[in-house]
């Protein structure tokens, strides 16, 4: 059975607005929760329920069925005894293979709004352990604070603007102020609108109805008023704050993160044994791009240096890809050598650099003003090579960071790309890196997991001949 990561960074950033509410309600209104989403760090699964898990699903609905629960406002907590489903995914499965669900629907629209609520409160109240249970694990609640952040970074959590009070409105006449001022002949008229009782509603009886776009059928929902949160459910505790760690520095602290994280160093990257870094890798990037000799100060390399690298001879990458920066007038020259050493183009990522103030760059170039670099990606090896670049962003729009360095989304996209390297980037103890990355410039670098990276810490590398 096919699965899907709902909680991928990607996936996350891509959520709905029903789904983003939902998350914001995870603990205060598990129930929304469970029918969208399935339960924390589980992975979704895509497709029609076969063999056990439609008998479980028969077996749930029998249970239902018998404590008088409605389905309708509980399908989240149906969803509880099958992993990997989410309460909508149950409700479709439900419309789909129930004969008696027209019966089912008119005999459930005949009982008063009240008992709904009052049976749907049952059910909730009866599962508040399983509930309170969902977020209470240290792996859940790291798995919250990471999905929080990247719905943060992403702008999603932001909370809406306040509406401005509307005080230049009239405020509305009383019923014998607006009979007082009626002319004689719309009498009759006004006092009828003027003294027109308004309905009024229980709250207990107070359900909202409201489609459901995205499965085109009715969800009631009910808004407990006289209960701030379900019982027993405590909010969650925030995590104490952790600073995030700092650079590596070429002193000890460098040293004991080279032996654990692969980072070495050199005077000169081009004159550096590349044997020395490794075999075998999944990928590999080399920064910074290659430039023209045209003598305009641009930070590279040139296309005759890459050329003599000869990184075709080598065994750094037997079956991977190879991702190489180039300037926008030497695509053709990076392109023949990756041919060269055997790498066919498969995709390619395109950096917008901004400068501080968020304008694209105005760097000089032969022809015209250049404001982009442009990553060509080759691929080499085993044809089953698993890659996931329909996940992959085509642009990055980005500000220009230390000398050296890329945007983050660059090493994020690789990541993607490539998911076999995933064991080397959550437990890089217990696994060998499996990315390259060859740097020119920067004094220090940063220990990445699942990355080993060779580092020239020459101050600059420009588009003559290094050093």
């Amino acid at each position: 059975m096919p699965y899907e990561d709902v909680f991928d960074r990607i996936a996350v950033q891509a959520w709905s607005e029903a789904k983003v509410q939902a998350w914001k309600v995870r603990t205060t209104s598990p129930n929304d929760y469970l029918n969208r989403f399935p339960a924390p760090g589980e992975r979704q699964a895509v497709g029609a329920f076969e063999g056990n898990e439609a008998q479980a699903f028969k077996q749930r609905l029998t249970n239902f069925q018998s404590k008088g629960w409605p389905l309708s406002p509980c399908w989240g907590i149906f969803s509880l005894v099958l992993p990997n489903r989410t309460g909508q995914q149950c409700a479709a499965h439900y419309r789909k293979t129930s004969s008696s669900n027209a019966n089912a629907g008119s005999g459930q629209q005949q009982s008063s709004k009240a008992a709904t609520a009052a049976a749907a409160a049952a059910c909730i109240c009866h599962h508040h352990r399983q509930l309170q249970a969902l977020w209470a694990a240290p792996a859940a609640q790291r798995l919250a604070s990471r999905v929080d952040a990247w719905l943060n970074a992403a702008g999603l959590l932001a909370a809406p603007k306040s509406q401005a009070k509307a005080s230049a409105q009239p405020r509305s006449s009383s019923g014998s102020t607006a009979l007082g001022n009626t002319p004689a002949s719309h009498t009759g008229q006004k006092s009828s609108n003027a003294l027109r009782q308004r309905a009024t509603v229980n709250p207990a009886d107070a359900l909202e109805d409201k489609g459901d776009m995205e499965f085109g059928h009715q969800v009631t929902s009910i808004k407990i008023l006289h209960l701030r949160q379900l019982p027993g459910l405590a909010p969650r505790n925030v995590q104490p704050y952790a600073p995030p760690p700092t650079p590596t520095s070429l002193g000890a602290s460098s040293q004991a993160a080279s032996q654990t994280r692969s980072v070495q160093y050199t005077d000169s990257l081009l004159a550096f044994d590349l044997a020395r870094a490794g075999s075998n890798f999944l990928g590999v990037l080399m920064n910074p791009p290659v430039v023209s000799t045209s003598g305009n100060g641009s930070v590279g390399i040139t296309s005759t240096q890459l050329a003599a690298m000869q990184l075709g001879s080598l065994k750094l990458v037997a079956s991977g890809l190879l991702c190489v920066w180039a300037a926008k007038d030497c695509l053709a020259e990076v392109a023949r050598c990756m041919s060269m050493w055997g790498f066919k183009y498969v995709e390619n990522l395109t950096w917008l650099q901004l400068s501080p103030n968020n304008h694209p760059l105005r760097l000089p170039s032969p022809a015209v003003a250049a404001s982009h670099l442009t990553l060509l990606i080759g691929r080499k090896g085993n044809s089953d090579l698993e890659l996931r670049h329909q996940r992959c962003p085509d642009v990055v729009i980005a500000p220009v960071p230390a000398h050296g360095l890329v945007p983050e989304a660059v090493y994020e996209t690789i990541e993607t790309m490539l998911p076999d390297a995933t064991p080397a980037l959550k437990d890089p103890d217990n696994h060998a890196p499996r990315l390259l990355e060859l740097r020119w410039g920067g004094a220090e670098a940063s220990a990445r997991n699942g990355w080993s990276t060779v580092v020239q810490k020459a101050a600059s590398c420009t588009g003559d001949p290094c050093s």
